[in-house]
């Protein structure tokens, strides 16, 4: 595996977010929706996307 640039390693990591917001709806559990969760929002901060506050 080569260099990745930095729009390349940002447009992973928006993959990756999406895999994992994805990942939030297709969960059947209460834990398994909060852990996808977790991961969708790091991946989010990581590809610059900001979580909404929760309330």
């Amino acid at each position: 595996m080569g260099y990745r640039d930095l729009h390349e390693r940002h447009i992973s990591a928006k993959e990756r977010e999406k895999l994992a917001a994805d990942r939030v709806t297709r969960a059947t559990t209460e834990a398994e929706k909060e852990k996808a969760q977790r991961w969708a929002e790091a991946w989010g901060a990581v590809s610059r996307v900001h979580p909404l506050r929760r309330s």
